[in-house]
């Protein structure tokens, strides 16, 4: 594993195609986005997908060190809850949580104006490259969450079938090893590269 960019053979491919989905964000404009709209949430869902299982594949790569022994704290009954301790919440969550289901296309009073899409979907796709940019720290956390049996669960179906469906083969084989790696309990006794 590469310092800076681990599992290489999946980083490269997948920069690539996160950088080819931002540059046809940035290129389409924003009162035209609606023409396109639907494939780049169908790519966006599968780019986070492929995004959430690379950084399980990491987590699961990472050696932890050996656990340091703790001394008891003086008084079993009290907590220390001082003012500076704060729980920081990740930029990019990699659990996945079922979510309330949502119309493929909104439509009516409610759909939010091609402009709002456009910047929602740029965002979205500079999140995941910001993530790309930096792989390390997410991993490690979920290591340290998989060492005390914590780790966020993955779905058995990385994305939906409508999005599956219009998946290329290679991103699809991608997403298959990424899968595999992601989930090796859910894999064991089979191999996605054998066909």
């Amino acid at each position: 594993m590469t310092p800076s960019r681990p599992l290489p053979e999946i980083w490269y491919p997948l920069a690539q195609f996160l950088l080819a989905l931002r540059a046809l964000i940035r290129a389409a404009s924003p009162d035209g986005f609606a023409a396109i709209a639907a494939r780049v949430r169908r790519e966006l869902r599968l780019t986070s997908a492929l995004v959430r299982r690379y950084l399980f594949a990491v987590a699961y790569g990472i050696t932890l060190p050996p656990p340091r022994a703790t001394r008891p704290p003086a008084d079993p009954y009290t907590v220390n809850s001082g003012p500076g301790l704060r729980r920081r919440e990740p930029a990019f969550d990699p659990g996945e949580r079922p979510g309330a289901c949502r119309s493929a296309h909104p439509a009516g009073p409610s759909a939010p104006e091609p402009g709002i899409q456009w910047a929602v979907a740029l965002n979205s796709a500079e999140s995941l490259l910001a993530v790309l940019r930096n792989p390390l720290p997410a991993p490690r956390r979920l290591a340290f969450r998989f060492a005390r049996d914590k780790a966020p669960p993955l779905r058995e179906l990385p994305v939906p079938s409508h999005v599956l469906c219009a998946v290329p083969p290679a991103l699809d084989a991608l997403l298959m090893r990424l899968d595999a790696l992601a989930r090796p309990d859910a894999w064991e006794g089979m191999h996605p590269d054998t066909g």
